[in-house]
């Protein structure tokens, strides 16, 4: 049986331009379970509704696998 914690870290808002598909994070801990919110901002300069990702690091930390 392993030893779970839990860490809530401040929420930190990362904008990504229009162009842009992919957001790189680095420092992830391996095997540990990360959660996104991520919502659009439309040109009216309001924001859609959120959508919750849950992903968790390899054991080598390199790669994600969403659940």
């Amino acid at each position: 049986m392993g030893i779970d914690e839990t860490l809530i870290d401040q929420k930190r808002d990362k904008m990504v331009p229009k162009d842009e598909r992919a957001l790189y994070i680095d420092n992830l801990v391996p095997k540990t379970v990360y959660s996104f919110n991520i919502s659009a901002k439309f040109i009216d300069g309001l924001w859609g509704p959120p959508y919750h990702l849950r992903f968790e690091t390899s054991i080598d930390g390199q790669s994600l696998s969403g659940t």
